[in-house]
């Protein structure tokens, strides 16, 4: 091989070298754009994962709805301020005094079906039912319990929203009340009509 071919062939094979070199430094900034790119996507979605993290804690905080999140066993794991306003408890007091479990606390004879129809076929349920406060106050509260699912689908959460519908129930008796004396009265004009 002569000088002048070995100078050609080594400068082309150089020149190959650093060809691949440049390709390879090219894919690698590539790469780390896109490995950037990705973590500013992720910091966009985290922003606003953490933006609607921060509208649902201002709900659950300013509702006057009582929400209680419980474990798929029925476990009391967590209550809101609205829940404290309604029945008068803080988590702590309410377990320690009523039982960590919505089997020991619910006041709804019915609660075995309604946790089953909710953790095994799905439904979200709702009742009415009359609950006690702290301070020992009879409340009309309309419950909705609702399964919550992770990702893969698997059941992680059971929650309850309580509203209070006292005024709403006593509404209704005052005015059954009112009719029932309508009704008697129609029913004793109508007897002396007849004489």
């Amino acid at each position: 091989m002569s000088l002048i071919t070995f100078i050609l062939t080594s400068s082309s094979i150089i020149g190959w070298i650093l060809y691949i070199i440049e390709k390879k430094k090219r894919t690698t900034e590539t790469v780390e754009i896109a490995l950037i790119n990705e973590s500013i996507g992720n910091m966009v979605d985290s922003a606003q994962s953490d933006k609607e993290m921060e509208r649902l804690s201002i709900v659950a905080r300013q509702t006057e709805n009582a929400i209680m999140i419980m474990d798929p066993d029925g476990n009391i794991e967590w209550v809101n301020e609205g829940f404290t306003r309604m029945y008068g408890y803080t988590y702590s007091e309410f377990i320690s005094k009523l039982g960590s479990n919505i089997r020991q606390t619910s006041f709804n004879g019915a609660i075995e079906e309604r946790l089953y129809s909710c953790t095994h076929l799905g439904k979200p349920v709702f009742y009415e039912a009359l609950n006690i406060t702290k301070n020992g106050e009879a409340i009309w509260t309309h419950t909705s319990l609702t399964p919550i699912y992770d990702d893969a689908g698997k059941l992680a959460y059971l929650a309850t929203i309580d509203s209070d519908i006292s005024r709403r129930k006593e509404s209704g008796d005052e005015l059954l009340k009112a009719i029932e004396h309508l009704s008697s009265r129609i029913n004793k004009l109508s007897v002396e009509q007849k004489k």
